[in-house]
C-alpha cells in the first residue's frame, strides 16, 4: 500500500482498523500476516550488467502510534558487519532472481536475531528525497542520470567502487494535533538542511499520524561528520513553531 495507507500493526482483533484497510484497498480484500519484530533497514543498490552493487544502508525509526510509518531514516554507515553481509547476499540473490540487467533497486528488511527478512523490494529509488537528494549527496552517484544512461544503452562513467562517503539523516516532523493558527520558521537554521518543507498551512487541521498523508513536513541533512549531522538535526527540530487551537 503506497504510503502505508490502511496498514496497521494489531495486537488483538480490531474491526475499526480492518474497516479502514478494506476502504484503502477499494474493497478488494485485506492481507493479514505475522509481524516480525526487530530493526528495520533499507538498502539502496544499482545493478549493471547483472552485477548488483551496494550504494548505502539506512536505519529506520517509526511513529509510536503506527509501527508501519517511517519517522526517520539515518544513513550513518553503522550497521553490524555480519548483518550487513547477510543482507547484501540475500539482496543480491533476490535481484538476480527477478532478472534485473541494468537499473536501481530499493529494498527494506527487518532484522530479527541477526536474520534479515524481506519486507519489500522494487526496481526503483526510494522516495522522500532519498534517491534524488541523499544518495547523490553521500555517494556522488547520480541515480537519475544512471537510469537515463541505462535506458539509452550508454555508459557515461566508471561505476565500480562507488560507496557512501558522507552521512545523512531524514526526519518527518510531527506537531501537536489541532487547527493551525500560525507558523513561524527560523530561516537561518532551516538553511542548514538540504531539503526542508512543510505540508501544512494556516487553517489546516493537524492530525495524529496514522499514514504518510498525515506527516506535516520533513527535512534532510547531509554532512561529512555524523556529529555535525546530529547538531543540525537538533537545531532543525526547534526551527519551526506551530501555534494551534
Amino acid at each position: 500500500s503506497q504510503g502505508s495507507k490502511g496498514v496497521f500493526k494489531c495486537d488483538s482483533p480490531d474491526l475499526e482498523k480492518l474497516d479502514i484497510s478494506f476502504h484503502e484497498s477499494r474493497g478488494m480484500g485485506v492481507l493479514i500476516e505475522g509481524f516480525i519484530p526487530g530493526e528495520e533497514i533499507a538498502l539502496e543498490c544499482f545493478t549493471i550488467d547483472r552485477v548488483t552493487h551496494v550504494l548505502a544502508f539506512s536505519n529506520k525509526t517509526h511513529f509510536p502510534q503506527n509501527d508501519c510509518i517511517d519517522k526517520s531514516v539515518s544513513f550513518f554507515a553503522d550497521l553490524d558487519p555480519t548483518v550487513e553481509a547477510r543482507v547484501t547476499e540475500l539482496n543480491r540473490t533476490i535481484v538476480n532472481a527477478f532478472g534485473l540487467v541494468n537499473g536501481i533497486t530499493h529494498a527494506e528488511y527487518k532484522v530479527h536475531k541477526g536474520i534479515p527478512y524481506l519486507i519489500e523490494i522494487a526496481a526503483r529509488g526510494a522516495g522522500s528525497g532519498v534517491s534524488g537528494t541523499i544518495i547523490p549527496g553521500i555517494t556522488g552517484f547520480d541515480v537519475n542520470q544512471f537510469i537515463i544512461d541505462s535506458a539509452l544503452n550508454r555508459k557515461s562513467r566508471e561505476y565500480h567502487g562507488i560507496r557512501q562517503s558522507k552521512y545523512a539523516y531524514l526526519e518527518f516532523m510531527e506537531f501537536a494535533p489541532g487547527k493551525v493558527k500560525s507558523i513561524s520558521m527560523k530561516d537561518d537554521v532551516a538553511s542548514n538542511a538540504e531539503v526542508m518543507y512543510l505540508n501544512i498551512h494556516k487553517g489546516d487541521v493537524i492530525r495524529s499520524v496514522s499514514d504518510s498523508r498525515d506527516r506535516a513536513g520533513m527535512f534532510i541533512v547531509i554532512d561529512d561528520s555524523i556529529e555535525r549531522v546530529k547538531e543540525k538535526v537538533r537545531a532543525l527540530r526547534e526551527a519551526v513553531e506551530i501555534s494551534s487551537e
